[in-house]
């Protein structure tokens, strides 16, 4: 413990210490035309710079003329071997003078959405235009050039912005499917490690307890496991509608299994898979198969969120996001299947025997949360580190800001462990197994409110550069 503690001290010494953003999601850092340009030659080629290559089979480029048509572009390429983060398109169709929008769209790393706008005018008197210069009357008439600061229209990705990845139905669907992990991953954990050691600790339980515990923890688990099912779905038709605005085709489907988001649906449907097929005969489930699962589950997760848009720190972000997930999933979805699987498990003992055994159960998963809860504070400020990295940068963004809520929720949780660890459990007996049904609750709606803080800000941009 003295380790995790120094080590939480060092994670935070960093944060404190780092001097700027490290990562974003990925942004326009050139275009051509440029923003505002005036120009006197009509383009043939637009070239947008990003921060990083995107994914060109979800990148959409238009380009929207004075009368607001859009003017026919080639397919998108990158500008291989220059750079696979410029894409290119010809300008195929005519061009007359006044003001165009380019209107672009790309998926950054993780799968979520970013847009934006360029605007620049063609002089009357340009070269390479389709019509004549208009004459001076119809010049001094043209308006001056303004840039065009508003959001683009949705058009560009005919997408249906209701169901965007920050739209309150994707936000239901991530939210519940970090819920059903929270259960899978803490009834893995339950069953093997609480459970043995709660036998180890009071012999005299017997194997009733063990399989009763364990199977009704199995049950919870399939329970979860079928919902997670429903849910990939729902969150690759989620997916399909935030970045094109329909339903997955066969051409959507190729394209997102060439993505690391959709390498984390793949994997997450695949673990899925593994914990039906493990916990189908609840009676005799197959745990190390369950427990491969739940590995899947976390890296999944970090496949589909902001650790995969991490560039140079992809790597230990989405380690770091998998203990995040392994460690929530232990403290908290190991806390309630010791009061939906462990308590009842004790209820045919005697008073004095199930005061014991309670009192057991709580002494073996004590320490487990007290090292998950350490786990998940590291990885915590890592992600902090990494996704926001300054001061400045955590007050005056919403995703800092939204991270202070959830650390609020965190500490919050925390102090309702504390209590249950050094009030509680060292009185438990029969008498007070409602009062750890009741503070455990408790503690448990409140890490319901740090999973909601976490939807929202998986669905929000970390700080731009």
């Amino acid at each position: 413990m003295r380790f995790v503690r120094s080590g939480a001290l060092t994670a935070i010494v960093v944060v404190l210490a780092w001097p700027a953003v490290m990562v974003a999601h990925t942004v326009l850092r050139r275009s051509e035309p440029a923003n505002g340009a005036d120009l006197r030659v009509a383009p043939r080629v637009i070239r947008l710079t990003f921060s990083e290559p995107p994914q060109l089979a979800f990148t959409q480029i238009e380009l929207i003329g004075p009368d607001s048509q859009r003017v026919t572009l080639s397919a998108l390429r990158v500008a291989t071997p220059d750079s696979t983060a410029v894409v290119v398109a010809d300008v195929a169709g005519p061009l007359t003078a006044g003001r165009y929008r380019i209107r672009w769209q790309i998926t950054s790393a993780d799968g979520h959405p970013v847009r934006g706008t360029v605007t620049f005018r063609i002089a009357v008197d340009a070269d390479g235009l389709a019509v004549s210069p208009m004459d001076s009357a119809a010049s001094a008439a043209l308006p001056p050039m303004v840039l065009d600061t508003t959001p683009p229209p949705e058009s560009v990705a005919e997408a249906d912005t209701a169901f965007g990845v920050d739209s309150w139905p994707y936000g239901v669907i991530r939210l519940l499917t970090f819920a059903a992990i929270l259960v899978v991953v803490g009834a893995v954990i339950f069953s093997l490690i609480v459970v043995p050691a709660t036998h180890h600790r009071v012999p005299d339980l017997g194997a009733d307890f063990v399989v009763e515990a364990r199977h009704r923890a199995a049950r919870a688990a399939l329970a979860a496991s079928g919902v997670l099912a429903v849910l990939v779905v729902a969150r690759l038709i989620a997916q399909s509608y935030a970045v094109r605005g329909a339903l997955p085709n066969a051409q959507f489907l190729s394209a997102v299994s060439e993505t690391p988001w959709g390498w984390g649906l793949m994997l997450a449907a695949a673990s899925v898979v593994a914990l039906i097929v493990a916990l189908a005969r609840s009676a005799r489930p197959m745990w190390p198969l369950a427990a491969v699962g739940v590995l899947g589950l976390a890296l999944a997760t970090a496949l589909s969120g902001h650790a995969v848009a991490s560039r140079a720190w992809t790597i230990p972000a989405v380690i770091s996001d998998t203990v995040h997930v392994l460690s929530a999933g232990g403290w908290l979805g190991a806390l309630l299947c010791v009061v939906i699987a462990g308590v009842p498990a004790t209820a045919r003992l005697e008073p004095l025997g199930r005061g014991l055994a309670v009192r057991g159960m709580v002494d073996a998963f004590s320490p487990l949360a007290l090292t998950l809860a350490a786990a998940l504070a590291v990885t915590g400020v890592i992600a902090a580190v990494i996704r926001i990295g300054s001061w400045s940068a955590i007050t005056g963004s919403e995703y800092g800001r939204v991270f202070l809520w959830k650390l609020g929720g965190v500490v919050l949780v925390l102090l309702a462990g504390a209590y249950n660890w050094r009030r509680l459990r060292p009185a438990m007996n029969a008498d007070r197994v409602g009062t750890l049904r009741r503070t455990a609750t408790a503690e448990l709606a409140l890490g319901f409110v740090v999973l909601i803080l976490t939807a929202w800000l998986v669905a929000t941009p970390p700080p731009t550069e």
